[in-house]
């Protein structure tokens, strides 16, 4: 996953640090106010073959925008609890739905069209995925602090 993984690190080249998000935005040199890591993910999803185009912002402590609309920002623990193996009724939710989709893959192998096998084994390979994720990731965002560490101070 980390091979797959891209951060985006850039000075706003600016007066004052407020500016950040004007600066993300190409200083309205774009519509919707998108911002340039949306700009990004939204023309390397097809190259990637991701099932999400949207950016996540993990830690930033500035929120991202995405088609004209605000995206969360999540802090490691927040993402590691997304990520983790579920349990209880949210396994038995998970362990549903892998039913319901082998059905409806079982369907369309026999009834269905090209597209629409592409798009369920699509879900499928975003399951896989999800799922094959590093332990070690996994046990590197379980170990992150559960708050932001302070800001560091700026020499004068």
């Amino acid at each position: 996953m980390l091979d797959r993984t891209s951060f985006f690190h850039h000075a706003t080249l600016t007066n004052n640090h407020p500016n950040l998000p004007k600066v993300q935005q190409l200083m309205g040199a774009v519509s919707k106010q998108e911002m340039l890591p949306s700009l990004a993910a939204k023309s390397l999803a097809p190259c990637f073959g991701t099932v999400q185009t949207e950016p996540i912002s993990v830690g930033a402590g500035e929120f991202l925008t995405f088609d004209g609309r605000g995206l969360p920002n999540l802090n490691p623990t927040g993402l590691r609890d997304i990520l983790s193996r579920p349990g209880g009724a949210l396994m038995r939710l998970q362990q549903l739905r892998d039913q319901s989709l082998d059905r409806v893959h079982a369907i369309l192998k026999q009834s269905g069209t090209s597209a629409q096998r592409a798009y369920l084994d699509s879900l499928a390979i975003s399951r896989t995925q999800a799922r094959s994720l590093s332990d070690s990731l996994l046990d590197t965002l379980a170990a992150s602090p559960t708050t932001a560490p302070p800001a560091r101070s700026r020499r004068p």
